[in-house]
């Protein structure tokens, strides 16, 4: 096999060790959240992937309708596969250097496939529908040998469950296309969803041979400690002649597909390169480019008023910490910028006693409130707009007496989540309760017992009423008198309260006057944010020792290695992996402050810094995304969510910052 990734090392494949290389995963998205992905040689290895995979408003839901496509060339008495499965026990198809086509695979525009022998060249793409959940493939063939018989056969592989789910043969399945109008028609179960099937030309036949593909292994799963067996249903195949067909555009879709697939492409197309230079830099500079068109994928528009934010592909959706951090990365010089404010118009419609909800649900009555930084990061997010656009009136028509209603319920209270002391200082959460972003919980207790006066917290806490003061000002609003009086009380009790004399940084948290000293990198918010209190020889000592002790080439850890507490690897089942989520495991949204801090007090050597940190994540970004999360040691090996809003934003926002 001859794998070429646009400059991307292949993984040795010795002893057909094929399967290794589905560890570099790809999705494409489009703007109603869905998404289509599955790894580089297609071959699946979660039940999260899927070529259609359909959302329900906001991300709350995604349901996988096809799951992928079992496709081979036919040449004379040859078979060539495009495709691949693993299955129990241990199979891999195919399993043959025989059977494969050299390989080329690319992903700046969208998803491109370069099959190729000596005999035929298939050049694959597939693009999402960007305002409809249609997906639309693209053939082109290119046969050696005119006498050559040459055939593509195509069969769907049909999944019709939650993304979370997996599927068994069972007798409720209609396992057949009907005929609707010009399209095939697949409606599976009785209360599922359609799947429509339309293909640009005439002369492909199309035979009903219902059958199961059984026992796919999804080895992602089965390593998370989750089911990982299924079963695939496939309704026949299509049979394509490649010596009259040179060019052959299929689609699939949740509605009947009224226009010709290859009208759908162009029309797809002629979109793309109109928002093609979606942010600033296309033709200034790849990795900005690469930044840009992965930020694009996060951005879902729910109407004409509301857009959200996912917070990670496959799995999560719209969670108010995260869109606040990611929100000016992903938005700021784009082509979209002005419709940042669509995103906080979505998420203040769901506050509740000055809490913006950490999971958004369909109503305030099922979303979770248990987070209390994603209200004070809104305050930063719209720090960051009000400083680009120059303006600040968006905030005094439509958001200001939000942003006062969170200062006054943190003020006086929210029930236990969160009391303001007489220091001035925030005390919040308790034993049961994980507020903070480091929220892990095991068997219903928090992983890391994060309650009291936590330093990010109040690090955003003093940002906010620093900054609220500033507006307050010039709205000539009375609340800046108290506002003032709580600043004032924060300045004078922020750095006696954290400052941990015998190691020279800010602890993590206090409670009940004792100091939690594990070095973390949430300190790093007390010097990066746009209002400080924060000595700049303190704040050059964290900077030190936060490097030396946290930062990976894929961002920070979560704990110092020297902690008896860390874990350096992310893996084994849900109980295990949470363990580890907070205590070593690296993130690389955590790098945006870490940037930020470099900018403020090491400015002369910040930009080569960044440039250094940013090339780290060249591979990831040729693939398209960068991960949540990467394991605390060597050689960090990506895990979680193989697409993070705030690791692309927080990347992407650094980038800016020295463009």
């Amino acid at each position: 096999m001859n794998l070429v990734l646009d400059k991307i090392d292949t993984i040795d494949t010795e002893d057909n060790h094929a399967l290794q290389l589905t560890s570099q995963e790809w999705i494409e998205t489009n703007q109603l959240g869905a998404y289509s992905s599955s790894t580089i040689l297609n071959c699946h290895t979660r039940k999260y992937h899927g070529l259609l995979t359909k959302s329900k408003p906001s991300g709350l839901e995604r349901i996988v309708l096809l799951s992928k496509l079992d496709e081979q060339v036919n040449i004379n008495d040859e078979k060539y596969y495009l495709s691949f499965h693993y299955y129990l026990p241990n199979i891999f198809v195919p399993n043959s250097e025989k059977n494969i086509l050299d390989q080329e695979f690319s992903q700046l525009a969208n998803p491109i496939w370069k099959y190729s022998n000596d005999k035929i060249e298939v050049i694959k793409e597939l693009m999402l529908s960007n305002d409809q959940n249609t997906l639309l493939i693209k053939y082109e063939f290119s046969t050696k040998n005119k006498n050559d018989n040459s055939k593509l056969e195509i069969r769907p592989l049909i999944a019709n469950r939650s993304f979370h789910a997996l599927q068994k043969e069972n007798p409720f399945f209609d396992n057949q296309f009907y005929l609707d109008g010009d399209n095939l028609r697949c409606h599976p179960y009785r209360d599922g969803e359609n799947l429509f099937c339309k293909i640009s030309i005439d002369n492909s036949s199309f035979e009903a041979s219902p059958c199961w593909y059984k026992d796919f292994s999804y080895t992602e799963e089965q390593q998370r400690g989750y089911d990982s067996v299924e079963d695939l249903a496939s309704p026949g195949k299509f049979t394509i002649d490649l010596n009259t067909t040179k060019i052959l555009y299929i689609a699939f879709s949740d509605k009947h597909i009224e226009t010709r697939p290859e009208e759908l492409w162009r029309l797809e197309s002629k979109y793309r390169s109109q928002y093609s230079n979606f942010g600033f830099g296309l033709g200034k500079n790849k990795t900005i480019y690469k930044l840009d068109k992965a930020a694009k994928d996060f951005v879902i528009n729910i109407d004409a008023q509301r857009s959200t934010i996912t917070a990670g592909y496959h799995w999560f959706g719209s969670w108010g910490r995260d869109t606040m951090i990611s929100l000016p990365g992903i938005f700021l010089k784009t082509k979209w910028q002005n419709d940042f404010i669509k995103v906080f118009r979505y998420f203040t419609e769901f506050m509740q006693d000055g809490l913006l909800p950490n999971m958004v649900g369909s109503s305030t009555a099922n979303s979770a409130y248990n987070s209390v930084d994603a209200s004070l990061w809104m305050f930063w997010a719209m720090q960051k707009f009000a400083e680009e656009l120059k303006d600040i009136k968006w905030i005094k028509n439509e958001f200001w007496d939000k942003l006062k209603s969170v200062i006054t319920h943190y003020a006086s209270g929210v029930s236990n989540k969160v009391k303001c002391h007489e220091n001035g200082l925030l005390y919040t959460g308790s034993e049961n309760d994980s507020l903070s972003w480091m929220d892990a919980c095991v068997q219903g207790k928090s992983v890391i017992p994060r309650y009291g006066y936590l330093i990010e917290i109040n690090a955003l806490w003093y940002n906010a009423i620093a900054w609220s003061c500033d507006l307050a000002e010039k709205f000539k609003d009375p609340i800046l008198n108290d506002l003032k009086s709580i600043k004032k009380l924060i300045e004078i009790n922020f750095e006696d309260t954290f400052y941990v004399f015998e190691k020279g940084y800010l602890a993590d948290y206090v409670r009940d006057g004792a100091q939690n000293i594990q070095l973390r990198p949430n300190q790093l918010f007390a010097i990066s944010l746009p209002y400080t209190c924060i000595s700049e020889d303190l704040a050059n000592r964290i900077i030190e020792v936060t490097t030396d002790e946290l930062l990976t080439p894929k961002g920070l850890r979560t704990l110092a290695p020297s902690d008896l507490n860390y874990k350096g690897i992310y893996e084994g089942d849900q109980d295990t992996r949470d363990r580890a989520y907070h205590n070593g495991t690296v993130w690389p949204w955590l790098l945006g402050a870490y940037c930020d801090s470099l900018l403020k007090y090491q400015k002369t050597s910040a930009k080569k810094n960044i440039m250094n940190i940013i090339s780290n994540f060249e591979k990831e970004l040729d693939i398209g995304s960068v991960a949540e999360i990467y394991d605390g040691d060597k050689p960090f090996k990506s895990r979680g969510c193989i697409a993070q809003a705030w690791s692309v934003a927080e990347l992407r926002r650094a980038l800016l910052a020295i463009s």
